[in-house]
């Protein structure tokens, strides 16, 4: 028995179906049942039933269970270790979509002599990152941060989801929008599966609706002619006055909108351990963020 097995036969109890669980691994689904019936030679048991097109784990199947996810926990944590110690002049900076990075570490670059990687993860990658307890930092709001995980963290600014419209638009008179409404309204979205759009999914599902995005813009169409959009579309309210397409904007205004998740506070989270490491970095981003909330607010 060996990881990659371990790995397999966890990719299979996770998706009950072969052909899902092939596609995740991003190998062929004969590949896969071939290491299952290896596995279960091995172990000289079924460990799966096949009722239709779902995979059931047997009671042995259930057992085994037991034993992969810690061990495969603890090979991830020791990959994540001896990945760091062989950067020891970088430092990785995990954020999950929308939180605006790229600002939080303006001034970076020519200040200090580590390596910054910038790192973009789903939300729900969130528990495995910080369960790594690297000496990696995240910025994320609290939503996905696990209750058994203790990690020091720093405010860094409160952010909505707002909705740009143009000034001549009927909606501009509005002073907010729910969400479920913007299931009848013409948006424009964004090119990704994640950053941004990863935010804006998951308040979808919080609030059981679906917004109408009839197209979409890529980063570089946004940043640049997005002003000129006539379509309404959704952005975040941190940034907008510092922004390279901000003084482009006059033509535009941006409606708060209301539901579950479209509000969340973000904070910078790392291991205590690593804060002297990391303190010039850590009181960077905490300044830059001032700085924008400020002029954010100044701007309204």
């Amino acid at each position: 028995m060996n990881s990659e097995q371990l790995k397999f036969f966890k990719a299979i109890y996770d998706y009950g179906n072969l052909t899902k669980a092939a596609e995740k691994l991003y190998i062929t689904q004969p590949a896969l049942s071939m290491s299952l019936g290896k596995l279960e030679d091995e172990l000289e048991t079924k460990l799966f039933v096949r009722k239709g097109r779902v995979m059931e784990p047997t009671a042995d199947g259930e057992k085994l269970m037991e034993y992969a996810v810690p061990v495969l926990s603890i090979l991830e944590q020791a990959k994540q270790h001896f990945a760091q110690k062989n950067e020891v002049d970088s430092i990785t900076l995990y954020r999950i979509g929308g939180v605006g990075a790229s600002l939080l570490i303006s001034g970076y670059y020519g200040r200090f002599q580590e390596e910054l990687k910038l790192q973009l993860i789903y939300n729900s990658d969130v528990p495995k990152v910080v369960s790594w307890g690297s000496s990696a930092l995240l910025i994320a709001d609290d939503r996905f941060i696990p209750d058994d995980i203790k990690l020091k963290r720093q405010f860094l600014y409160h952010q909505r989801l707002l909705l740009s419209v143009r000034k001549d638009d009927e909606l501009a008179k509005r002073r907010s929008i729910d969400i479920h409404e913007l299931a009848d309204i013409e948006l424009v979205g964004r090119n990704s599966n994640m950053g941004f759009t990863d935010w804006v999914h998951q308040a979808e599902v919080d609030n059981n609706c679906k917004v109408n995005e009839v197209g979409h813009m890529d980063y570089i169409f946004f940043a640049t002619e997005g002003q000129h959009q006539k379509r309404p579309f959704l952005m975040s309210s941190f940034g907008e006055s510092v922004n390279v397409y901000s003084a482009s904007f006059a033509e535009r205004v941006s409606i708060p909108v209301t539901g579950i998740y479209t509000e969340r506070d973000i904070y910078l989270y790392y291991n205590q351990k690593y804060q002297e490491d990391y303190a010039l970095l850590i009181e960077l981003i905490k300044e830059n963020a001032r700085k924008i909330d400020m002029a954010d607010k100044e701007e309204k």
